[in-house]
Order: structure tokens, then C-alpha cells, then sequence
């Protein structure tokens, strides 16, 4: 089942659940992707059809950002913007009746860094710069010994590289994170998965966007605060404001949009 924000369609997993479903996954002989939509994604998706597929037919696709959960109060229900701003600057419990809870990218990423260690899975890292993508190695040695880390790569990468499919299917990796900026990331996703589903592969990708900066600790992620409230973009213009035009695409332009499905809806009178 998927609960849908725009054109983007959205699983309403609760953590819990989503873990085991990986946890299957990774056992299962076949390749899956993961998505991880925010506000933004849901904007690109109506500006850009590749990227709009790719989302569409990953299979995993979770709720990454308060405004995911907003939209998904707001669209499915009789009631007014405003009112459902209200209720995620309260964090009132109605908040939570699309979508269980918001999964962010960077939490998740530690806890498949934990599965992996606990099932002593092969993974393999591709973007983030050098400097970063060496820190992320020595950190999952040093606190995830039991992964192993097959294989990383930083340099310039194409959507379609298939010298670079091939490199992750010599190295038989079982995560594949993906540390890519959208929509590129996403849609390198669903290429590599074609070709490892031909090539008779299994493993999980993971689209993780600037995680491993997180990771590292290299950016600083929001103050909780901020974070529960959904104004993590309000603390990404103060510590980065040449990201001002992601940012307005992530606020302005997507209330814009969902208030136009919005009128599209039954529940307006």
C-alpha cells in the first residue's frame, strides 16, 4: 500500500516493520532499491519523468521529512493547511495518521550498519568525495567490524556506468549505499538494478544522498528541536545558504504544489 504525495507514491512503514521487511530482503535471491522521498523529491518528480519512474518503481520507498508526513495529513483528510501546520509545530498525534513516523536517511543508515554487522553482510559505498568516503571506511571498521567493506567509489559517475554495474557485481556486495545527489542517485538505483537482475545478483540498494557527510561527521545535522518541528530546513540556510534554491523548491514551491492537489481532492467543498 502506498499513500501518495503528488505523483510520488510513499509506504507507510513504522521502523519496526520496515527493518524486518530489509532484514528479509537481504536474505531473499533477488535486487531491491530503497528511496528515500523528502519534500523536494516530491517537487522534481513533476519536473523531471526519469526521476518520477525511478521513484515509482523502487521498492521500498519510505517517508523522509516532516513534510512528508504534512502532506499526507493534509491531502487524505477534511482539513485546512494551516490546522495541519498546527499540528506539526505540536507534534499532536494526528500528525502521525498517514504515515506512523518519519524514517530519516542518516538514522537508517546506521541501523542497516548495525544489520550488517550482526549478519556479517559484504557493502560497498559509491559517491560522497574521497576524503569523506575514506573517513566513512576507517569509521564502519572501527565500529562495525564485523561488515565488509568491499569496495568503494568516488569519483565522476554516469547513471548508465556500466564498467562501474560491473565493478559492484565483481565485488558480490549484499548493501550497496548510495551517497548521490538527487535525482541522479535514484535513478543510477533502478539502472544498477536492472543490471545486477540480469547478471542473477542479490543485494540492497540504498539511496542515502549526503549521509555519509552526517556519518562522519564532515556537516552537522539539525538540532533535534528543529527536526521534530520540520524546520531542518530552516537550519540548512543557516549553515549552508548557497543551498537557498533546494531550499525554496523544498518549502514554497511544495506547499504550491500539494495545495494544488489539494483542490484537486474530494475533501474541498
Amino acid at each position: 500500500m502506498k499513500v501518495y504525495i503528488g505523483k510520488v507514491g510513499i509506504q507507510p512503514f513504522a521502523k519496526e516493520i520496515l527493518l524486518n521487511n530489509l532484514r528479509s530482503m537481504l536474505n531473499e535471491d533477488y535486487v531491491y532499491y530503497v528511496v528515500t522521498p523528502y519534500s523536494e523529491f516530491i517537487v522534481m518528480a513533476e519536473e523531471n519523468t526519469e526521476f518520477y519512474v525511478s521513484l515509482d518503481e523502487a521498492d521500498i520507498s519510505i517517508a523522509d521529512g516532516v513534510g512528508i508526513l504534512l502532506a499526507g495529513l493534509y491531502l487524505n483528510n477534511d482539513i485546512s493547511l494551516i490546522k495541519s501546520l498546527f499540528y506539526v509545530l505540536s507534534r499532536n498525534p494526528v500528525l502521525y495518521k498517514a504515515f506512523p513516523e518519519k524514517i530519516s536517511g542518516s538514522d537508517l543508515f546506521i541501523d542497516i550498519l548495525e544489520i550488517a554487522n550482526e549478519q556479517k553482510r559484504k557493502l560497498y559505498l559509491v559517491g560522497g568525495s574521497e576524503q569523506v568516503s575514506n573517513q566513512s571506511k576507517i569509521k564502519i571498521n572501527k565500529e562495525y567490524p564485523s561488515v565488509e567493506l568491499v569496495g568503494q567509489y568516488y569519483n565522476h559517475i554516469d547513471k548508465e556506468d556500466k564498467n562501474l554495474f560491473e565493478e559492484i557485481y565483481q565485488s558480490k556486495a549484499e548493501i550497496i549505499v548510495l551517497a548521490i545527489s538527487p535525482p541522479k542517485q535514484e535513478i543510477f538505483a533502478k539502472n544498477l538494478k536492472n543490471f545486477l537482475v540480469s547478471k542473477n545478483a542479490k543485494a540492497v540498494i540504498f539511496c542515502f544522498g549526503g549521509t555519509l557527510d552526517f556519518f562522519v561527521s564532515k556537516k552537522v545535522r539539525a538540532p533535534i528541536v528543529f527536526q521534530k518541528i520540520g524546520l531542518e530546513w530552516l537550519w540548512r540556510l543557516i549553515i549552508e545558504p548557497s543551498r537557498i534554491k533546494r531550499i525554496y523548491r523544498a518549502t514554497v514551491q511544495y506547499i504550491n504544489l500539494i495545495r494544488k492537489y489539494k483542490k484537486l481532492s474530494t475533501y474541498i467543498k
